[in-house]
């Protein structure tokens, strides 16, 4: 059966990425977490609604319920990669960053990257893992920085920019 992509809530992404996180160590170990993904979403949300207080991703009543919609339709979105009821994958685009792509499946990233750029996604960041490597490269994306890992022993963290059209 294939794979289809489609919008998920935040909160099914990020229960879809923590279990994958726990179950498969290749997504552990080249994924960002879920907590990483909600702070980064929930800063950007509160830049975008600054007189917005106290408002979380499941605020479900009045005013702070269209905003918090208006904010992930527009801003931040969250994608799931499905085989029929099995998740597979998934990515999180917020304001052009890529966040979280992951698939339990062997060469699906360049589909899953494809929609992902359809998304407006232009940058991003991940370990020095040989296999993103390519993939990011053959997409247009270019290095831009290269630090050390804080975990002696583990990849570098490289982050990228897709790269500019003359």
């Amino acid at each position: 059966m294939p794979q289809v992509i489609v919008k998920v809530t935040p909160e099914k992404f990020m229960h879809a990425l923590n279990f994958a996180r726990r179950t498969d160590t290749r997504v552990s170990a080249s994924c960002s977490t879920e907590g990483s993904i909600m702070l980064k979403a929930g800063q950007e949300f509160h830049r975008t609604y600054p007189q917005t207080l106290a408002v979380t991703l499941s605020t479900r009543t009045g005013q702070h319920k269209r905003k918090v919609q208006e904010f992930h339709d527009r801003y931040c979105h969250y994608r799931l990669a499905m085989e029929g009821n099995t998740v597979r994958g998934g990515f999180c685009v917020l304001r052009g960053e890529l966040m979280g792509l992951w698939n339990t499946q062997r060469g699906k990233g360049n589909w899953m990257l494809a929609d992902a750029l359809s998304l407006g996604a232009d940058r991003l960041d991940h370990f020095d893992i040989p296999a993103l490597n390519e993939l990011y490269q053959r997409h247009g994306f270019r290095e831009v920085l290269r630090e050390p890992n804080h975990t002696a022993g583990q990849p570098d963290v490289i982050w990228r920019r897709l790269k500019e059209e003359n």
